[in-house]
């Protein structure tokens, strides 16, 4: 076969295909969360939108303490200075469309947690976790052809499974549920969605909120609210469309509680600055965002949230 700018771009489309999948299929094996909400939920119209896909994704974030974690009236470590925390997930990001108006999406992801001091690995916790599903209605679509723009609203509803750990001690036989790759509790999501699209300008908002059970430890975690606003343009050439973005997010959650009683150093609120980019050429898609808090204030003040990273690859069918 000619070595071709086609032919090789069918080669590539084939092996991300099968690589895709087989990612897939380890996946969902071997199913993590860590302690995320149903996140970077997208309504926007984008090439594949009314198609099913399948995405792999890579998230990111970093805390900086300046005292080692306090859980229970118990030092996590004897080790004084700045503490790193660091939460990394892999997981499959799956959406399903059942007539125009239901979608299904789904969560499974894979985590990569730990604390570190000085370059010393102190705890690592790296295991299944919590899988999430959400089953999202189109509400109120307008019709493209009789207006210059487009406005679509839906509503959501969820659960998440206590697939993951939420027992696991630290090296020195503390156990501090923040860390954990899963939660313990069944929790139900709601979520609600709108986009405003004029020409290749749209405005995509989604809010999140999330009701937490309790765990066999009998620890619950706060019930959580975000509200994520997107502001993006469409640039679209034959197969290929870029759309760069801008965004910001607001999280807040109130104060867990152990055995009922309020944990005061624990949650919080913070705003995040999102700039971000997204890739579609034919079925493929690439995505790439960052979050920067631009107001936080956590209860515990010792502790910094530095940024956030997420990456994306997947392929609609």
């Amino acid at each position: 076969m000619e070595l071709t700018a086609e032919n090789t771009l069918k080669v590539f489309q084939k092996y991300f295909k099968r690589a895709l999948l087989m990612l897939t299929m380890i996946f969902a094996v071997n199913i993590a969360f860590a302690g995320c909400d149903m996140c970077n939920l997208y309504l926007g119209l984008h090439p594949n939108q009314t198609k099913n896909s399948i995405s792999l994704r890579y998230r990111f974030s970093i805390y900086e303490s300046t005292k080692a974690h306090v859980h229970s009236g118990t030092s996590h470590s004897s080790i004084t200075g700045t503490e790193w925390r660091t939460f990394q997930t892999m997981e499959v990001w799956s959406q399903w469309r059942i007539g125009r108006k239901i979608q299904l999406m789904f969560l499974f992801p894979y985590s990569m947690n730990s604390i570190e001091n000085k370059g010393l690995v102190l705890d690592s916790y790296n295991h299944l976790g919590d899988i999430q599903g959400i089953v999202r209605y189109q509400l109120y679509r307008s019709d493209a052809e009789k207006h210059s723009y487009i406005h679509r609203i839906v509503i959501g509803a969820g659960i998440k499974a206590p697939t993951g750990l939420s027992s696991s001690l630290s090296n020195e036989g503390n156990l501090d549920p923040h860390i954990q790759t899963g939660t313990g509790s069944w929790d139900f999501l709601s979520n609600f969605g709108y986009l405003l699209k004029y020409k290749q300008w749209g405005v995509n908002q989604e809010v999140l909120f999330k009701i937490n059970g309790v765990n066999k430890q009998s620890y619950q975690f706060a019930n959580r609210f975000s509200s994520t606003t997107t502001i993006y343009y469409s640039i679209e050439k034959k197969d290929i469309s870029v759309m760069p973005s801008i965004g910001t997010s607001i999280e807040y959650a109130n104060q867990d509680k152990d055995h009922g009683a309020n944990q005061s150093t624990t949650n919080g609120k913070a705003v995040y600055l999102i700039p971000g980019i997204d890739i579609y050429y034919k079925k493929l898609n690439w995505n790439i965002s960052y979050q920067k808090p631009i107001i936080e204030n956590l209860r515990d003040v010792s502790m910094k949230n530095d940024y956030r990273w997420l990456l994306g690859m997947g392929v609609a069918f």
